[in-house]
């Protein structure tokens, strides 16, 4: 039974340790792997209206740049859900696909919105629960409704709400013209100098007031880590604790046994039962031979009575190397 203990201890120490050190290392990058996955967007950028699409494709061939997706469409909603209060407002881009050259859209929920009166919001949260239900827009001109027909995670979170380019046209109210969004993949972005060099080769040849406003990948990079950080520490303490737990139980086995040997072995000394004095190990044979001392005897010896037993006959017994003559149990 002790056996058992101790090997089901050393088996949950080394699965705490193992686990522990696994969800450390895949949480210390799990944004970086959806960003090379998903080939998210090293700089998405939001135009004003006045630019043009010919003149935003353009910029898609700037120094430094590897790929580039859009110009997009974007307006700014008020969504509600329900006859609860209406949500914040939220981006909505017209995208006919989730794929593309650069910011692949991950379906979590659901499908794509194919199709007139469809909408597909981010992943997390709410959304997943909202799918099939109806969200109106009140700000705008008869309040039209949309279908929730899926969710999905854009690696750097270049929208919060996707429809179709000609339903995205139909919810831009009248007479304010529509934003237009562009997404950028460099050859070099791993700092902030380098990303704002791209920014400034994209843009150079645009009027002043043609960018309304852009995002980096590493202000969302530093957004998502701070927030996995918080369960570091957690896994870690687990992590030791599961080891100390271990390492108490496996003394706890060792010194119940000692404790329990010790206990039977008073108790044989107390009842006259002890370890003939004649006892020597099997190197101390030949010495014995010459010395005509007792010879060696099994260790199960220790069960002999030194009171009960008569005094043993003198005779010739077979051990180890040799014939001995020595006092044995006839």
């Amino acid at each position: 039974m002790q056996t058992v203990v101790i090997a089901l201890a050393a088996l949950m120490a080394v699965a705490s340790s193992v686990l522990a050190g696994s969800l450390l290392v895949a949480s210390s990058g799990p944004f970086d792997d959806a960003f090379a996955r998903q080939d998210g967007a090293h700089l998405s950028v939001q135009y004003a209206p006045g630019a043009t699409d010919a003149e935003l494709r353009a910029t898609g061939d700037a120094s430094g740049v590897t790929a580039a997706a859009g110009p997009f469409r974007t307006t700014t909603l008020t969504p509600r859900f329900s006859d609860d209060l209406p949500e914040p407002p939220m981006t909505v881009v017209g995208r006919a696909e989730p794929g593309g050259a650069v910011d692949r859209l991950s379906l979590t929920a659901g499908r794509w919105a194919f199709g007139p009166g469809e909408i597909v919001l981010p992943a997390g949260g709410w959304s997943s629960s909202v799918i099939g239900r109806q969200v109106t827009f009140p700000d705008l001109p008869g309040s039209p409704a949309l279908k929730v027909v899926g969710a999905a995670r854009s690696a750097t979170g270049t929208a919060e709400a996707w429809v179709t380019p000609d339903q995205l046209t139909a919810l831009t109210p009248h007479g304010r013209p529509a934003g237009r969004q562009m997404l950028y993949r460099f050859a070099a972005a791993d700092t902030a100098a380098q990303v704002t060099a791209g920014r400034e080769a994209v843009t150079g040849q645009l009027p002043a007031k043609a960018v309304a406003g852009s995002q980096s990948w590493l202000t969302v990079k530093k957004s998502a880590e701070r927030d996995t950080a918080l369960y570091i520490p957690f896994l870690m303490a687990f992590g030791v604790l599961g080891l100390v737990m271990s390492v108490l139980i496996v003394g706890n086995v060792v010194a119940a046994t000692v404790g329990s040997a010790t206990r039977r072995i008073g108790i044989l000394k107390a009842i006259g039962f002890t370890l003939p004095r004649s006892y020597a190990p099997t190197w101390a044979r030949p010495c014995c031979r010459r010395s005509r001392a007792r010879p060696s005897v099994p260790w199960r010896a220790i069960s002999w009575p030194s009171r009960s037993w008569p005094r043993p006959k003198r005779h010739t017994v077979q051990a180890g190397w040799g014939s001995n003559r020595g006092w044995m149990r006839p």
